[in-house]
Parts: structure tokens; C-alpha cells; sequence
């Protein structure tokens, strides 16, 4: 099933699902940034303390270091939100240049989509 609507009338849509993924890329970068922070600031703990206290404490690892580990995870889902926020911003600016969109069903689910019945052409 398509629908064509008026670009005016799916705007707001797609900037708010851009507005959407833009705070979850902010969201996993905060985490990154976090994780790496509290690595530097346990290495640098590590490396001022005593060469005797050394000998009794593990070197700490980078969070990325290991087995599935909850940084891989947010790496991941931040590459896959820069690709999401990279498709909505190219759908926006498709939009300056027509005066109708067509919408496929996966369209309508993903930009959530709720429009009034005459705002609806079949295609």
C-alpha cells in the first residue's frame, strides 16, 4: 500500500523523528565519552601510584576491551543512529524540491506517520 501526501503535511514528521535520533546519538556518545573518561582517569590513578602498589593492582583495561562488552553495544547503536540521522536529514531535504511525497506502509511505521483521510491521494 502507498499514500501520497503534501511535503507540508509530512515535514513535521520527519523533524521530529530527526530530533529523535539526534538525542539517542547524543545519548550514546555521552556514554562513550563517559566510559573512555573513567578509563583515563583509573589509568592515571594506576600510573601515579607506587611501583609496590603496581605489584598487587591489575593495570586497568580499555572498555573496549573484552567480549561483548556494553561499549561495543553502544558503538554500534550510535554507527546505526548517524545512519538513521543521515537518511532523515536527505529525506528533508528531498522535500524543498516537491510538493508530494509517496509513502510506502514501512514509511508510514517508521516516521509514525498519522495523517486525516483528506490529506490522502492513492497512489
Amino acid at each position: 500500500m502507498e499514500i501520497t501526501i503534501p511535503t507540508q503535511v509530512f515535514r513535521p514528521f520527519a523533524e521530529k523523528r530527526l530530533k529523535y535520533v539526534k538525542g539517542e546519538l547524543t545519548y550514546y556518545e555521552n556514554k562513550i565519552s563517559k566510559a573512555v573518561n573513567e578509563y583515563e582517569q583509573e589509568l592515571k590513578v594506576y600510573e601515579a601510584s607506587n611501583w609496590l602498589k603496581k605489584l598487587f593492582k591489575s593495570k586497568p583495561e580499555h572498555p573496549s576491551k573484552g567480549f561483548l562488552t556494553p561499549y561495543d553495544s553502544w558503538q554500534l547503536s550510535k554507527s546505526s543512529m548517524e545512519i538513521q540521522a543521515d537518511y532523515v536529514s536527505q529525506v528533508l531535504s528531498t522535500l524543498d524540491h516537491s510538493d508530494e511525497i509517496t509513502l510506502t506502509k514501512e514509511d508510514i511505521s517508521y516516521f509514525n506517520v498519522l495523517i486525516s483521510i483528506e490529506h490522502i491521494k492513492e497512489a
